[in-house]
């Protein structure tokens, strides 16, 4: 009789177990494109104002949609939203639904998001009309996400849909972390085409590791290629379905995953299409996963923004090509091609790109494709020289193993083989933790085609991220070093795969990021509309915010001077005192009025983890030295709360404004908006996760065996 069992509105600590639900109802027939909440058919649903809803333990058979969970409205807030340990078959719409209205502005606030260990069988096979798929579990835009342990099977829509940070248009989401691991999705795409397995949308960081995603389909209609010949048959005839999608994913880390296909044969209708499909997104990295039996490896639309690194994976039985990154000459164009093109493709960030320590095996038509020429290398060889000709900042790509790498993927055994070409081949890329309202980060990886060009790698959706093919063109805050050449890179700390480490001399060697960057207006396009005023940008420069610094670097016993400053008069200044401690302070009409010194020093020639947070609501300065509190002596008093310290001085790395050089080497640094509590988090996590974090280990735990780690998901440990 029902279209929902159980109703919540405006209402909190509710806690829904250990039930079972049949059967349910549907609005009328000509309402199924729904655009109201409550025509959307499902057996529990929660709406408004809600926090502490947990779902847990619950039996769902033969029903429309087991949960809808939204905050729909402006003003809504919902927050500790739990769906746990359901098991759930034999669904029409979905299983879960999780997340907020698609509305810009300041919308909705959805918090923090759990949906953990349910178990999905049969979901979606009669799928709404109009704006939905039959996707089995997704997630939409909350700050905080955290989906492990969930096994879904024979989907007829996308296994599991998350999305980050915000929708296009205007709001802002200073803080978004997506954790999805540990998940398991089998037969998805049974019903529709373009979706992944696993598939994440827009802003991150999204941490995407240790799952396994299996025979995604996306089957064409046997009409669409009854008419194409054999020969002129490519990875995306037969089915267009991905293991794993970053549709429009901006900084993402996607490692340890396993993606299987069950066909690469060209002309079967049950050709699997590729292991990993991008489209537009950057500051992505897939690195350590195992791709088995596809067509293609991965496949890349609109790649003109670089940054991204495809490192460490196994890349076994692919039958037309490893990359596909842009179309090869005289091939057909994408399906999706309006959405992806961008007008100047002729502008690729060829330099910003890194390919490394890849394992190859099977005899595909050709190896890849980069460039937006569509040129195609037949060789790895040729693949690799045409990265380094380009400038890339890694392009050894791989080897080519003659044995299978894998012990037996045909029976899903994704351990290296003995005597593996993977072994003692993978990398360690590193991986920082979200924070709340990031504006600068830089990870110091030599820059090939540039040495005085220090990548930054921020991302902080702004109000002015207004639409995903516009994104590219918003700085990045790169630094200039000055004084500076390749020879001052080496390997560091956190990565020895290329060089990740920068060392200035401590007399003329400094980094810069002028004041009048920072300031300057950006244009995106060439309406009147398409422009972001200086006055508008989060930048560096703090006003009357909370921010933090951290740093992971190396200082030698008896150097001392400035490490990071943005002062002209008002402002902050983070140095290193003559007797090797941290010293930080703030700064209003060019007197230091408050400061806090580390209790011990930093300055002893070992890498450290430095963090130093100004808490302007709470008037205190912290610092932490390798994950633990380290305040030392306090002097002045904090600034009043209304005070603001933006200046009009230049952000400095290494040299004070007076000129007092620093002599260090640097392997990370990242300039934040906010403290650790609004990151809704802690220096022991933080430093956990930095230090002690699942991409230092495989699939199953494994610390490297060898000297480093193998390459792939899963570790060779009984050698």
């Amino acid at each position: 009789r029902h279209v929902s069992t159980i109703e919540i509105i405006d209402r909190s600590h509710i806690h829904v177990t250990g039930l079972t639900f049949h059967f349910g109802n549907v609005a009328h027939w000509y309402d199924r494109w729904w655009p109201e909440q409550l025509e959307d058919a499902a057996t529990i649903r929660a709406h408004g104002d809600c926090r502490d809803i947990r779902i847990s333990s619950n039996r769902f058979e033969h029903v429309m949609k087991p949960v809808r969970i939204h905050a729909e409205e402006s003003g809504h807030r919902m927050d500790d939203i739990v769906v746990t340990d359901n098991d759930i078959r034999y669904t029409e719409y979905g299983a879960i639904n999780v997340g907020r209205s698609w509305g810009g502005g300041e919308g909705p606030y959805l918090g923090r998001v759990e949906v953990l260990r349910n178990r999905l069988y049969e979901i979606g096979h009669r799928p709404m009309r109009g704006r939905d798929h039959g996707h089995a579990l997704v997630v939409r835009f909350a700050e905080l996400q955290h989906v492990a342990g969930n096994f879904l099977d024979r989907l007829w829509g996308a296994g599991i849909f998350v999305f980050g940070g915000k929708p296009a248009g205007t709001g802002e989401a200073p803080l978004t972390r997506m954790l999805i691991h540990q998940n398991k999705v089998t037969d998805p795409l049974l019903n529709t085409n373009d979706w992944g397995g696993i598939e994440t949308w827009q802003g991150g960081p999204a941490y995407v590791f240790n799952n396994i995603s299996g025979n995604p389909g996306g089957y064409w209609h046997r009409v669409f290629v009854r008419d194409i010949p054999l020969e002129d048959r490519t990875h995306t005839t037969s089915r267009f379905g991905f293991a794993y999608y970053m549709d429009g994913a901006f900084k993402q880390y996607y490692f340890n995953n396993i993606a299987w296909g069950k066909s690469n044969d060209l002309g079967s209708p049950l050709c699997n299409t590729t292991g990993l499909q991008e489209i537009i997104g950057f500051l992505n990295s897939a690195f350590q996963n195992t791709f088995f039996k596809f067509a293609a490896g991965t496949r890349r639309q609109a790649p003109q923004a670089g940054r991204n690194i495809y490192a460490g994976n196994i890349w076994e039985d692919m039958s037309d090509l490893y990359f596909r990154h842009e179309s090869p000459r005289e091939a057909a164009p994408d399906a999706n091609v309006a959405d992806a093109v961008i007008a100047d493709a002729s502008t690729y960030d060829y330099s910003t790109m890194a390919f490394s320590s890849n394992v190859f095996h099977s005899s595909p038509r050709t190896f890849g494709v980069f460039e937006e020429t569509g040129w195609t290398y037949e060789t790895l060889e040729e693949f690799s020289l045409g990265l380094e000709r380009r400038g890339a900042l890694a392009y050894d790509v791989g080897v080519e193993a003659q044995q299978r790498p894998l012990r037996d993927a045909e029976a899903h055994d994704f351990r290296p083989a003995l005597d593996s070409a993977a072994i003692d081949r993978g990398v360690r890329v590193f991986v920082p933790w979200g924070l709340y309202g990031v504006v600068g980060e830089w990870n110091f990886r030599l820059h090939r085609a540039d040495p005085s060009r220090v990548l930054g790698e921020h991302w902080f959706m702004t109000d002015y991220h207004r639409s995903r093919g516009m994104y590219r063109r918003l700085p990045r805050h790169d630094l200039t070093a000055v004084g500076v050449s390749a020879q001052d890179y080496s390997k560091g700390m956190l990565e020895q795969w290329l060089p990740a480490a920068l060392t200035l001399d401590g007399r003329g060697q400094y980094l810069l990021l002028s004041d009048q960057d920072l300031r300057s207006d950006v244009r995106w396009g060439d309406g009147d509309d398409q422009m972001v005023s200086g006055a508008e940008r989060h930048t560096p420069d703090m006003d009357t915010n909370s921010f933090l610094i951290e740093a992971v670097l190396k200082v030698e016993p008896g150097a001392d001077g400035v490490l990071l400053s943005k002062a002209e008069g008002d402002g902050y200044v983070l140095e290193v005192t003559p007797d090797g401690r941290a010293h930080m302070s703030l700064l209003v009409e060019g007197m230091a009025i408050a400061s806090r010194t580390s209790a011990r020093p930093i300055a002893d020639g070992r890498w450290r983890h430095l963090v130093a947070e100004v808490d302007r609501e709470a008037g205190a300065i912290n610092l932490y030295v390798d994950g633990e509190p380290c305040k030392g002596e306090w002097s002045g008093i904090m600034p009043a709360r209304e005070r603001s310290l933006s200046n009009r001085g230049d952000l400095l790395v290494g040299r004070g404004a007076e000129g007092r050089h620093l002599a260090v080497s640097l392997d990370f640094l990242r300039i934040a908006r906010g403290t650790l509590a609004d990151a809704r988090t802690s220096i022991e996590e933080l430093y956990a996760w930095q230090f002690d974090g699942p991409f230092l280990r495989d699939f199953a735990g494994n610390e490297p065996a060898g000297e480093r780690r193998d390459a792939g998901a899963v570790e060779f440990v009984d050698r």
